[in-house]
């Protein structure tokens, strides 16, 4: 168990590096009309894009595993419906094995009813194969509501706003992320 790291102030240039374990899963429609057409590669470099973003906070995301998975027609279409509850369930059930090791998981799929979600307590997200803004922005924004984030509405320049191209976190999001990165590296969120 880790002794919390000191707050850091606005004016803090390099806090104490703060490192996020990940696995991607990127799922297959099992009829094959509508699979995520992501790459292995694509994953590795959608991850190095979205640390450049998280770098000012030093919060980096360390890509563990990346692994395809193939889901039957029926939960395909609930998780595009944001049905994750019943993705959940049919999981714990063991219809398919999403157990792994890392702090967070990330999923790709096509196509999504959104350019990305993160399922509120899950420490997950869920990216959309076409979203309408980088890939990499959207990968980081889900990644902040995991570590407290909320949805900024003053400046489109902002990771936290919906739907921009936004990169930019305030020194109060940089606090709250690291709190919320340490919480998961401590196993207490």
């Amino acid at each position: 168990h880790q002794q919390p790291t000191p707050v850091p102030s606005p004016t803090a240039v390099s806090p104490p590096p703060l490192t996020l374990t990940l696995t991607v899963y990127i799922i297959d429609d099992a009829s094959g009309t509508a699979s995520s057409q992501r790459t292995e590669q694509e994953i590795t470099t959608i991850v190095a894009q979205a640390n450049k973003i998280w770098e000012p906070a030093g919060i980096a995301v360390e890509l563990q595993q990346t692994k395809r998975l193939e889901l039957p027609a029926d939960l395909f279409a609930v998780i595009r419906q944001g049905d994750f509850d019943r993705f959940y369930q049919a999981a714990a059930a063991q219809t398919f094995d999403i157990r792994n090791d890392s702090l967070l998981t990330g999923f790709y799929i096509n196509p999504l009813f959104a350019n990305g979600v993160a399922p509120p307590g899950r420490h997950a997200f869920f990216i959309a194969d076409n979203p309408t803004v980088p890939v990499e922005r959207v990968t980081a924004h889900e990644i902040g509501h995991i570590l407290g984030l909320h949805h900024a509405l003053d400046d489109t320049q902002k990771l936290m706003y919906s739907g921009t191209a936004g990169t930019t976190l305030t020194a109060a999001e940089i606090i709250v992320a690291r709190y919320g990165a340490e919480g998961l590296i401590n196993r207490v969120r």
